[in-house]
């Protein structure tokens, strides 16, 4: 560390000893990031907030944090060439981490419930910039969440008004236009786990919908908290919520077969709830044929492989 860095580091820490600002370590985040839209972020979202030891910052909370770190790696990097003689000479990871703390210090100041909790919970259902989380949150507990793709492009064909198997056009291209974003999404994920980065947990939608008890257990353990039975319990009873499973919030029964709209109203979860494998029934040998000659390769190395 040179006497210019050492200065700083010791100007910073005294003024954040004088009780005006609280550095908050990014090993109090838990963040999510999701493979794309329509897989489940809300609902492990709410899992993680249900816990005692878990808050979230108040209003939105899909922040996408990440989405800019490209950008602001490019201002570092036009920062440090202004450098004369070594005068601004830092580290990419202390310019990082100081943008990472001031994103926590942003959250912590919006937490209204249970401000002294473990962890503040930030989800988002994106994965831009996923290469550069441990640079701005070293010490972050990060869950990857992954769907099937072709689950997911059911939900968001249903979603955009595309629903059912009636030939149109502009189904096809939308249809298209997934596939490549979701492929690019999958192959970030894919790159970064090869890096076999730490304090990272990779969940799968299906495993949460068809077995939620087990995954709970595997969550706690990840985030290092109790998983006390009122916890689970209240888990097991979330409801469903952005979905276009139901028609109707006054019919939580109703299987929803035109799928257009989604239903931001909290529905009862009932026997009916099957989202796993939806597609089958949904998407046509067209729209099948698509998926796999874009993103299928993929997909399956994800673990998808029907």
């Amino acid at each position: 560390m040179t006497d210019m860095q050492s200065q700083t580091q010791t100007l910073y820490q005294q003024g954040t000893k004088s009780g005006e600002r609280k550095i908050i370590s990014s090993g109090k985040l838990a963040y999510v990031a999701g493979i794309y839209q329509r897989i489940g972020t809300n609902f492990i979202g709410r899992i993680l907030i249900n816990h005692k030891e878990m808050c979230r910052p108040g209003g939105h909370w899909e922040l996408p944090i990440l989405d800019v770190s490209d950008e602001y790696l490019s201002l570092f990097n036009h920062f440090s060439s202004k450098r004369t003689n070594n005068r601004l000479n830092y580290k990419i990871e202390d310019f990082c981490r100081v943008f990472g703390e001031g994103v926590m210090q942003l959250m912590y100041e919006r937490v209204k419930i249970n401000i002294d909790a473990k962890y503040i919970v930030q989800k988002n259902p994106g994965t831009v910039g996923l290469a550069n989380f441990k640079l701005f949150f070293p010490e972050a507990k990060l869950l990857i969440l992954i769907r099937d793709g072709k689950d997911v492009m059911n939900s968001y064909l249903s979603a955009s008004n595309f629903a059912g198997k009636k030939f149109n056009p502009r189904r096809y291209y939308t249809a298209y236009i997934f596939c490549k974003r979701f492929r690019d999404s999958a192959l970030r994920i894919l790159d970064f786990l090869k890096t076999k980065p730490e304090n990272t947990l990779l969940v799968k939608y299906e495993d949460l919908t068809n077995d939620l008890n087990p995954q709970l257990f595997r969550i706690a353990e990840f985030l290092e908290i109790e998983p006390y039975q009122e916890w689970i319990d209240g888990c097991m009873k979330i409801s469903v919520k952005g979905s276009t499973f139901y028609n109707k919030a006054s019919e939580e029964d109703k299987f929803e077969e035109k799928g257009n709209s989604t239903n931001w109203i909290d529905n009862k979860k009932t026997e009916n709830f099957k989202p796993v494998g939806r597609y089958k029934k949904f998407l046509n040998k067209l729209d099948l044929y698509i998926f796999n000659s874009v993103v299928g390769k993929w997909n399956k190395e994800l673990g998808y492989l029907e």
